[in-house]
């Protein structure tokens, strides 16, 4: 009898035990699949889907290219939806992905869900680093320059004067997420609606401003080309070709450098 209630109590031992077992696996798994993407790891498997999808939409299969792209939205918010069970924990990586979220819906062309994300994108932001951060200017430049942004109430204006605000404050300061080629884009960007709300004079100033972040800069990014136009325009409108002609060598000497690739271009010995 006592051998007996010993093998009941030793059997129900191993089955507390294994059921013990089976609870912590089945919580390691939940941890894991909430955190089963960082940020690098996410932003890493996207950049490889949207490589492909525009090789797709090169070779003109464009039934394959909307199924990439679907497939790194659905990755994209799979991720974000494990991170949100933990958001306090994850705001950074949240702020990027919901940024992230935002530029593949509009890639898709559902545009008024890239709103949506942005401006979660950017609540998180405040959220994590205050309201004066680069991270925070990110997520006001998309905010303001996404394809449907103005028809859904956003003065892009406004949103990308505040933008480079921050951008200039973190520029002085050297802040480590300072951002120089998003700054120049920024300032591209404000300058042209600037002038086409009339405040052409204003608008068209900002290059020297972003000319001056490009003489820092070990290169010239494309974002550059179009500040370059903006000051050549604005210098021969008004008649101040001396100033022009500078502005319109640095171009000469980009095209030049992007050919040199191309090693029998006749443009590659001027």
């Amino acid at each position: 009898m006592k051998r007996d209630m010993c093998d009941i109590a030793i059997c129900a031992w191993k089955t507390l035990r294994m059921i013990v077992v089976c609870v912590a696996f089945v919580l390691a798994c939940t941890r894991s699949g909430d955190s089963e993407l960082s940020w690098d790891e996410l932003n890493a498997q996207v950049q490889v889907l949207i490589n492909q999808a525009m090789e797709q939409a090169r070779m003109e299969n464009h039934d394959a290219e909307e199924k990439t792209v679907s497939k790194s939205i659905a990755l994209t918010l799979k991720t974000i939806e494990a991170k949100e069970r933990n958001a306090r924990h994850n705001q950074g990586d949240l702020v990027k992905m919901h940024r992230l979220a935002g530029y593949l819906k509009e890639l898709a062309g559902n545009r008024d869900t890239a709103v949506k994300y942005y401006e979660r994108a950017l609540e998180y932001a405040v959220i994590k680093y205050g309201s004066n951060h680069f991270e925070v200017a990110e997520c006001l430049y998309w905010l303001a320059t996404s394809s449907d942004g103005n028809r859904k109430g956003v003065d892009a204006v406004g949103v990308l004067g505040q933008a480079v605000g921050i951008m200039d404050k973190e520029r002085e300061r050297g802040h480590p997420a300072y951002n120089p080629v998003l700054h120049i884009r920024a300032l591209d960007v404000y300058g042209r609606l600037l002038r086409e709300r009339g405040a052409y004079a204003e608008g068209s100033m900002l290059f020297k401003k972003a000319i001056d972040i490009m003489d820092f800069m070990d290169y010239m990014p494309e974002e550059g080309l179009h500040i370059l136009r903006s000051g050549t325009r604005f210098y021969m409108n008004n008649n101040m070709y001396t100033q022009a002609l500078p502005l319109v060598d640095r171009q000469l000497a980009y095209f030049k450098r992007a050919l040199t690739k191309d090693a029998g271009h006749p443009w590659t010995n001027m």
